[in-house]
Formats: structure tokens, sequence, C-alpha cells
């Protein structure tokens, strides 16, 4: 970079409060940056008296573009300082800049605290802890409180609860509560609904009624009444009753009851009645009724009965019963009656019963089968002991095929034991461990003892 200073005109540059005079300075320069060192100059030339940028007569032939954004400078310079602090200048051109001068500006400071205190008043009332709001009409917490009064003995009216801790009378509210924290002892109204996390008395809702850990007493509820842990009394509900533990009592409802826990007591659904649980006592369900655990008691459902466990009792379905473990007991179905296990007792059913081993009298309307085989069954069309089974008792079937042991009586049209150690009585009798001479009888055939 090349530059020369010459003398202006008058020699001297007026200066007033504030300035910085310099001299003219003649440079020639080009490349990259020249535009942006130029337009530094031309925006930082300031009128000292009127206060006003002002552009002074300036000379300029460039053939580049500006490719950065323009640097402004806070603190007074002359023109040839920009230019010399200015990189990858080339020189190329002549340029007469006029002598300039930088008015000294000084800001007053700025006082913030009356923002701060702006602040302060709109976040402050966010931090501190909400308080309840409610008309106190009580002496001591007994009387009279409407809205979300913490502590009443007496009649409480709300909206819908957020700080109740507890109410010893008549709590009414429009709405469940945000957080169930409080109890109510005595008489829950819901308008539609209400809840606490305890309710001991009476619970009566338009809609719904509900309670946190336990519901003991007497809930109404034309939508439905639930619990997280426990219900116990008695449950009416226009659609369904639940509870995430127990349920003791009795329960009516339009649609199901249902438990995590177990069921106990008189529970009757329109469609169904079940629990994780063990199901005890008298269920009556539309379609059906179930428990993860184990039945015992009376149970009549429309469609089936079912159990994880043990069925234990009187079981009447208009399909089926079912056990993963046993049936014990009467057990009527339309179709058919199966398990796991072991049935026992008198099984009376439409189609068939099966299970691996049983117990009693079985009655079909068309067959059973089973391994292992004691007591009596009619079944028309078959009845079957599997390969390795025994059969001791009377069968009466169409087909009695036994492939295994036969301790007892086989009375059909025609009967097939792989090892007869008791009577067959039918059309065509067969004993494939017979001698060869008694093989294939008609009538009767016997077998020898064991």
């Amino acid at each position: 970079m090349r530059s020369s200073q010459h003398p202006t005109t008058s020699g001297q540059v007026a200066s007033g409060e504030g300035a910085t005079a310099g001299a003219a300075t003649s440079i020639g320069f080009g490349g990259p940056q020249a535009a942006n060192a130029a337009v530094v100059i031309n925006t930082r030339e300031y009128d000292a008296r009127r206060g006003m940028l002002v552009v002074g007569a300036t000379s300029i032939l460039l053939n580049s573009v500006p490719r950065t954004p323009v640097r402004r400078f806070q603190e007074p310079h002359i023109a040839q300082t920009l230019l010399a602090g200015r990189c990858g200048l080339k020189p190329q051109r002549e340029v007469l800049v006029r002598e300039t001068a930088f008015p000294v500006r000084e800001d007053p400071p700025v006082n913030h605290r009356p923002v701060l205190a702006a602040i302060a008043c709109a976040v402050g009332p966010a931090l501190l802890p909400a308080q309840p709001s409610y008309l106190d009409l009580t002496v001591n917490d007994v009387g009279i409180a409407i809205g979300d009064a913490p502590r009443v003995t007496g009649v409480r009216i709300n909206f819908r609860d957020r700080y109740l801790e507890r109410v010893n009378g008549v709590n009414i509210t429009v709405w469940t509560p945000y957080v169930a924290t409080g109890d109510v002892r005595g008489i829950a109204i819901g308008v539609p609904a209400t809840g606490a996390r305890n309710i001991d008395g009476l619970a009566l809702g338009l809609g719904g009624v509900g309670a946190e850990e336990r519901l003991r007493g007497i809930a109404i509820a034309p939508i439905g009444a639930g619990a997280g842990k426990e219900i116990t009394g008695l449950l009416i509900a226009g659609i369904g009753g639940g509870s995430g533990g127990r349920i003791t009592g009795v329960a009516i409802t339009g649609l199901g009851v249902g438990s995590g826990g177990g069921v106990r007591g008189l529970m009757i659904g329109g469609l169904g009645v079940g629990t994780g649980g063990r199901l005890s006592g008298i269920t009556i369900a539309g379609l059906g009724a179930g428990a993860g655990e184990g039945v015992d008691g009376l149970m009549i459902a429309g469609l089936g009965v079912g159990s994880g466990g043990r069925v234990r009792g009187i079981s009447i379905t208009g399909i089926g019963v079912g056990s993963g473990e046993g049936v014990t007991g009467l057990s009527i179905a339309g179709l058919g009656i199966g398990s796991g296990g072991e049935i026992r007792g008198l099984s009376i059913s439409g189609a068939g019963v099966g299970a691996p081993r049983i117990r009693g009298i079985v009655i079909t309307g068309i067959g059973a089968g089973t391994l292992d085989f004691n007591g009596g069954v009619i079944a028309p069309f078959y009845f079957r002991i599997e390969r390795d089974g025994s059969m001791r008792g009377v069968s009466v079937s169409a087909f009695n095929r036994l492939s295994g042991v036969q301790h007892g009586l086989t009375i059909g049209v025609l009967n097939i034991a792989e090892n007869l150690r008791g009577v067959q009585i039918g059309l065509i009798n067969i004993a494939r461990n017979n001698p060869s001479g008694r093989r294939v009888l008609p009538i009767v055939n016997w077998g020898g003892r064991d």
C-alpha cells in the first residue's frame, strides 16, 4: 500500500469540541477489500458543528464488489488511519479523501433498577406456593365451607378438589379431584362426579364415583364406580365397577365388574365379571366370568366360565367351562367342558368333555376323551382313552376306543381295547391282547385279570 500526504488549501482544519483533524490523503488502492475500505471512509465523515453524517468530496474508481459487511468504528480516526488499517489493499487508483472530523458521543448510564423491580413484581407471585380459596363458615372447622377447604366437619361444597385433607359429613363436588389426597367419611355426592383418596360411607354420583385407594360402604353411579386398591360393600353402576385390588360384597353393573386382586361376594354383570385373582361367591354374567387364579362358588354365564387356576363349585354356561388346573363340582355347558388338569364331579355338556384325568360322571351329547378315567360316562357317539391311559368304571357309547388298559365295562356298538382287563358288550368286541380265538367276538368279550 502506498500513500502520500498533501496539505489542504487552508492548511488547517477547524475543529470543534470532541473533533479530530487530519490531513488530506492521496491513496491508490484496489483488490477485494478496497470497496469496504472506501465505504468505511464515506460513512464516517461527520459535521462536528451540526452533529450529522455527511459525505465529503471523494473520488473513487473501483473494479471490485463488497464481499463482507462494513465495519463501523466507534472511536474517531482520521481517514489515513482507516485506510492504513485495512487488509488486502492493492495500489490501483488515485483517491482524494476530504479531511473529516468525528464527534465524540457520550451516552448516559442506564438505570436497571426499575426494570428489575418490574420483573420481580411479575414473576414473584408465581413462585409462591398456591393457597386454597374458600368461603369459611365454620368454627374450628365445624360448619359449612364453600370452596376448596382442607378440613371440614359438616358440609363442604366445591367445584373440584385440590387441597382436600378430610371431610367428616357431606362433601359435594362437580368433578373428580385434580389430586386425590383427602378422605371423606360420611356422604360424597358428585354432580355429576366425585372422588377422594378414601371414601367411607355413601358415595353418590350422577356420573361416576372414584377413590384413589379405598371405597367402603355404598357406591351408586349411573356410569361407573371404581377404586385403586379396594371396594367393600354395595356397588351399583349403570356401566361398570372396578378395582385395582379386591372387591368384596355385592356388585351390580350394567356391563361388567372387574378386579385386579380378587372378587368375593355376589357379582352381577350385564356382560361379564372378571378378576386377576380369585373369584369366589355367586357370579351371574350375561356373557362370561373369569379369574386368573381360581373360581369358587356358583357361576352362571351366558357364554362361559374360565379360570387359569381351578374351578370349584357349580358352573352353568351357555357354551363352555374351562380351567387350566382343574374343574371340581357340577359343570353344565351347552357346548363343552375342558381342563388342562383334572375334571372331578358331574359334568354335563351338549358336545364334549375332555381332560387328562376325569373322576366322576360324564354325560355328553357327542363324545368324551381322557387319558385316565375313573367313573361313568355316557357319550352317544364316541368315548376315547389315549395311548398308555387307563379306564376304570363304565362307558356307554356307540364307539368305545380304548388305546390303553380297560378295567371295567364298555357298552356300545363297537368296542376296541388294546389291553382288555374287563368286559365288552356290543355288536363287535375287539381285545387285541386276547388269544387269537378271542380277539374279535360278537355280543361279549372279556379279558384276563391283572
